[in-house]
């Protein structure tokens, strides 16, 4: 009984490799819009500031799906913090994108956790809408831009090859 279990348990590994590598080859190099999508900044002080940011040539998206339970995933970025101070100086802004209705919800735990850098409010999920290119899957919800343009795809915060690789993206170039 034990082996048809082991092959099921290969099988279904295989069949998330399949998916993640037909994901990633649609999914790298495609470009990401967010000037036209009108999300709402918070604590980005002013207007120039804001074209500042999100015109720069390396930008970090992460975003946050209404589905997610809000609270959880901002104790995750309490591990942003650091990253976020030292990219940040390095002009690579890290773009947090919260898909929700909950503000309140939203702004009580970031302020808990003393979590003061910038992030987006998406109410009716238009970063998506405008960026279909997006899969689903959790896996894909963090990636790095240039020009726009996505080249990595992982959390650097759960992975530190990946954060590896972030960061010699944006030494590099």
């Amino acid at each position: 009984m034990l082996i048809p279990l082991f092959l099921s348990c290969n099988s279904k590994k295989k069949e998330m490799k399949e998916y993640i590598e037909k994901e990633l080859i649609l999914f790298l190099y495609s470009k990401i819009s967010i000037e036209e999508v009108g999300l709402i900044p918070v604590n980005l002080t002013d207007s120039i500031m804001m074209k500042d940011y999100l015109s720069s040539k390396y930008k970090i998206y992460s975003f946050v799906d209404s589905m997610d339970c809000s609270s959880c995933q901002i104790v995750r970025l309490r591990k942003w913090k650091d990253l976020f101070k030292d990219l940040n100086s390095k002009l690579s802004p890290i773009i947090i994108i919260f898909n929700t209705q909950d503000v309140l919800n939203v702004k009580k735990y970031m302020d808990l956790y003393g979590l003061d850098f910038p992030y987006f409010l998406d109410f009716e999920n238009k970063f998506k809408k405008v960026n279909k290119q997006i899969p689903q899957k959790g896996i894909f919800r963090t990636f790095l831009t240039r020009n726009d343009s996505i080249i990595v795809v992982g959390n650097p915060i759960n992975n530190k090859k990946i954060e590896k690789l972030y960061r010699k993206e944006i030494s590099t170039n």
